[in-house]
């Protein structure tokens, strides 16, 4: 028994030494900034595509990276190929290589690898079949080839590749409320299908195919309700319980089995 003790210690101290160790270990990183090429400091947006290349999203431009330089795409007067704005708030790439761009205030962009260059699809007020802001802050593409385009202040689109229509999704008519409640800042896709949204006006479960949604706000009576109306991350995990982040209200867990909805 006294040995065994012995050992069980020995295997103790060996463990929490070797975790001391890794705890001060300095972790290593390789700095990416200006001097190596990159167009500006404040990245909105890191994704690397089918091919390895990473393609970096910034407010002065977007950046491709193959590992040793850089190549910048922005926006330039007069060319209808160009990015219509420099300021690049999400990325994405479709099934067939396509990537999508969501600028701030030049519309949607899709990058044709061929010519190197973009087609823009911007808010047109006589055509309801376009694009329904040309603030776009976040995307998602689906698994049927579908772009969820998540707008500033004008709510969730959706546009279908084949036609070439938005469908817009509002999640409040009220003039009051609209610009809170469709100011979108993130997408996500669960398990189950459903579409939710998170962004100024709290949290909403979208069912895509019949457009119905269910909307999750604070309430000041209820400790078990949304911490904060500012929804900026959402994921689901093995167990199928939601975690929402918020801005300023920290991090919740919603269990849908807890609710009838």
């Amino acid at each position: 028994m006294r040995a065994g003790a012995l050992i069980i210690t020995l295997l103790l101290a060996s463990g929490m030494a070797a975790a001391n160790e890794v705890s001060h270990h300095p972790m290593h990183f390789d700095r990416i900034s200006l001097d190596q090429g990159l167009s500006q400091s404040n990245v909105m947006a890191v994704l690397q595509d089918s091919r390895g290349l990473m393609w970096i999203g910034t407010e002065n431009g977007l950046n491709s990276y193959n590992g040793y330089e850089f190549q910048h795409y922005k926006r330039e007067r007069g060319n209808p190929a160009a990015l219509g704005s420099d300021f690049i708030y999400d990325l994405a790439e479709d099934a067939d290589g396509n990537l999508w761009v969501a600028t701030n205030g030049g519309g949607l962009a899709r990058f044709d690898r061929n010519s190197r260059g973009f087609t823009s699809f911007r808010h047109d007020a006589e055509n309801s079949n376009s694009i329904a802001s040309n603030v776009v802050r976040s995307l998602l593409i689906d698994a049927d080839g579908s772009i969820w385009i998540g707008t500033r202040d004008s709510g969730l689109d959706r546009y279908d590749p084949a036609s070439g229509n938005f469908t817009h999704y509002r999640f409040s008519d009220n003039v009051d409320a609209n610009r809170n409640a469709n100011e979108i800042h993130t997408i996500y896709k669960d398990s189950a299908g459903s579409l939710w949204v998170g962004g100024n006006g709290g949290l909403v479960r979208l069912n895509p195919e019949t457009g119905e949604f269910v909307s999750f706000t604070p309430d000041a009576g209820n400790a078990t309700s949304l911490s904060d109306n500012r929804v900026r991350a959402i994921l689901e995990d093995s167990q199928g319980q939601f975690w929402i982040g918020t801005y300023g209200g920290g991090l919740n867990r919603l269990d849908l089995s807890l609710i009838h909805i």
